[in-house]
């Protein structure tokens, strides 16, 4: 909560309540100083509340705080009432105060946030000049700005109950304006760098001081002229071919630059209520001697741009795909006790292994985690091709880093928390809880887990935890709307999550009842320049609090008194 970016802020306000004071006041050293830090110290809280948000992850926190304020401000009154002292001089400085912390300190950090993805020089160069440009705005715009600041007011002093209709049908046209047309607010926040933020008020144990250092990009983006529907659950890209297949048992094949539909095929009949769960698509495409197969809901197919061939009835339902030296293989039930392993050979299936459970051999069952075969003794999973390797049984989704020997549980408790597990071996384990529900179906892409949202979740993010097993980024899922509302793709999800070239993808899908847009998304890790602990405070809209102060001018109550009352409003009656 307190640390030296936090602390920094409190020195400047300090600093700057006295310059303001030594200006204005006639008074001795000890009560500019007494004045000074009591202004500074009601400064700083305010600003910690508009501006450091992200530092508190308890609620308490934030209350102790807003309390504090209070309670020093009502310590402050009584001693400048005692003093008979005017608290205008005193409201004045800490109002001088917010404004000169929000054209300085608050915009450097947000720049600092933008920028962090360059060099260290370069990346401090660039948020000393930006926000340069924000105090030059302040300082040569400061007469046209107190001019249209102080019209406003005085329009509004004048005004009769005729400008106050015409200022709602104003407000209305705008709420109307908004909901018809779409501002590209998504675009500005991924130029920015800023729309990976935690969202103001997030106290729900989640941390809030993370590194950041993951990016968004696009990889291609375009439109089909028909609604491929609310089915698609997995995509496979070879090349400029993206194959994508329905929980209907339908196969598209898309040709990515030309944009459009170059094969599509029914690969079975499959029945329309029995569709295959989130967890279970992962990676039903595969490659077997640089062929390409689908293990779909009615079978096993070799697949070709726009042509396949069915090579077994085996089906996603009762067969799984692990990799076993970069090979893959099938497991296939065959009863209670017997499992069979296949390899793909010249398209067709051998077998590999047959298990089964007897006197020498004894186990529960058979599963795939993460594309590894696990065997389960009791409540114990072991690394079949590797029994050094075993992890206590845990009923959640695990999650398993091969090249690491790490397993992963991730769980609801109660509905009320999250809990995360890592387990380094069957005694081993670290186990962090979080209160709320956040993602828990995850996947490990070069010793990161991503944790992500199935489709029956609208938590809206990717939550990244390091190899030290600490949540240190976050993506929020972004989505493009058209700019009519009429027009604008009312059904967005996601097909799923894949590991390609050391990267997160995800292929994003928004539809309307015409049109289908298609996005593919590619995590990237980055190098940031400073290490820094705000990167997940600052979005787009904390600049808002930013523009708000450049329109109200500093002042010194000295030289410029401003008396406000009905003086104008009585005189306009008497006239």
């Amino acid at each position: 909560m307190l640390n030296l970016y936090t602390l920094l802020p409190l020195l400047f306000l300090l600093i700057s309540s006295f310059y303001f004071n030594k200006k204005k006041l006639d008074e001795s050293l000890p009560y500019i100083l007494m004045v000074s830090f009591f202004e500074g110290i009601i400064s700083y809280f305010f600003v910690y509340l508009i501006f450091l948000e992200g530092f508190f992850d308890k609620f308490y926190q934030y209350l102790i705080m807003f309390l504090l304020i209070a309670v020093i401000s009502y310590i402050f009154f009584l001693i400048e009432k005692d003093l008979d002292n005017d608290m205008d001089l005193q409201i004045e400085t800490i109002k001088n105060n917010l404004i000169l912390y929000a054209i300085t300190i608050a915009p450097f950090y947000i720049f600092l946030t933008v920028f962090r993805f360059e060099g260290p020089f370069i990346q401090v160069l660039y948020s000393v000049l930006s926000t340069s440009s924000i105090i030059f705005i302040y300082i040569f715009f400061r007469e046209p700005l107190n001019y249209f600041t102080e019209s406003i007011y005085l329009y509004f002093a004048e005004a009769t109950a005729n400008i106050f209709l015409l200022l709602w049908g104003v407000v209305v046209f705008l709420v109307i304006t908004f909901a018809l047309i779409d501002i590209p607010v998504n675009i500005v926040r991924q130029q920015l760098n800023l729309s990976d933020n935690v969202p103001y008020f997030s106290f729900n144990d989640f941390p809030t001081n993370l590194d950041n250092n993951f990016s968004q990009e696009k990889a291609f983006q375009f439109e089909l002229p028909e609604n491929l529907g609310t089915n698609l659950v997995d995509y496979y890209l070879d090349g400029d071919l993206l194959y994508v297949y329905s929980n209907q048992d339908v196969l598209y094949t898309i040709d990515v630059t030309k944009e459009e539909i170059i094969y599509s095929t029914k690969l079975g009949i499959v029945s329309e209520d029995g569709g295959v769960t989130f967890n279970q698509i992962t990676n039903i495409f595969f490659e077997s001697n640089d062929q390409l197969y689908i293990l779909s809901r009615s079978g096993l197919h070799k697949i070709n741009p726009t042509n396949y061939e069915m090579i077994s009835t085996d089906k996603t339902t009762n067969t799984k795909i692990f990799y076993h030296n970069e090979e893959p293989f099938l497991l296939k039930t065959q009863g209670s006790g017997l499992y069979h392993i296949y390899q793909v050979e010249d398209d067709e299936i051998v077998l590999y292994e047959e298990i089964e459970r007897d006197s020498e051999n004894n186990f529960t069952s058979f599963t795939v985690i993460s594309s590894t075969l696990f065997k389960i003794d009791g409540d114990i999973y072991i690394d079949y091709f590797d029994d050094e390797y075993s992890f206590q049984f845990v009923n959640s989704s695990p999650l398993y880093d091969k090249e690491n020997h790490l397993m992963y549980y991730s769980y609801y408790e109660n509905q009320t928390s999250t809990v995360y597990i890592q387990a380094i071996s069957q005694t081993i384990v670290n186990e962090k809880t979080l209160r709320k529900l956040h993602n828990t179906y995850g996947i490990i892409v070069d010793e990161h887990v991503f944790y992500v949202e199935p489709p029956e979740q609208s938590i809206g993010r990717i939550e990244i935890t390091n190899p030290t097993f600490q949540i240190d980024s976050i993506i929020n899922h972004r989505k493009n709307t058209r700019f009519w509302v009429a027009n604008q793709y009312h059904n967005s999800y996601i097909i799923n999550y894949l590991a390609i070239d050391n990267e997160l993808t995800y292929l994003q899908v928004e539809q309307n009842n015409h049109k289908t847009l298609l996005t593919l998304e590619v995590i990237k890790e980055l190098e940031t320049g400073l290490s820094l602990p705000f990167y997940s405070f600052y979005g787009l809209f904390n600049f808002i609090p930013v523009l708000v102060f450049l329109f109200i001018p500093m002042s010194n109550y000295r030289t410029e008194i401003t008396f406000i009352g009905f003086d104008q409003l009585l005189k306009k009656k008497k006239e």
